[in-house]
């Protein structure tokens, strides 16, 4: 007779989360928000100019508004990386599918400490 489902005799657990792999985020994590923190600064410096949002009496400029959307989105693909490669948690597709809202929220905060509470009204 076969033998086609696990019997649960076995200890190890094949899906949901590998405490053990789940470490690897303990590093992977600060990397990421140490690579993320050059883009930042772009996206600081684009959102406004070097005087501010306020524009320091010399008005706003927003002609690199672009290059501060990209620079917000790099950083959140570098965030959703670490969450979607460590094999932390088992399925893959539950990793990617935590990965993506993880990595856009942090690129919505890296919008929002850069530019204000609406990022996306410019001037």
């Amino acid at each position: 007779m076969a033998k086609f489902a696990n019997s649960g005799g076995s200890r190890y657990v094949t899906n949901g989360l590998q405490p053990r792999q789940a470490l690897h985020l303990l590093w992977a994590v600060p990397v990421a928000i140490l690579i993320c923190l050059p883009a930042s600064a772009v996206a600081g410096l684009s959102w406004c100019g070097i005087s501010g949002c306020s524009g320091g009496g010399y008005g706003l400029d927003t002609s690199d508004a672009g290059l501060a959307i990209r620079a917000c989105i790099f950083a959140a693909v570098v965030m959703a990386i670490p969450f979607a490669l460590i094999p932390w948690l088992k399925p893959r597709t539950v990793r990617i599918v935590l990965a993506v809202p993880i990595g856009a929220l942090w690129g919505l905060l890296v919008a929002v400490v850069t530019h204000g509470i609406f990022p996306w009204q410019i001037g």
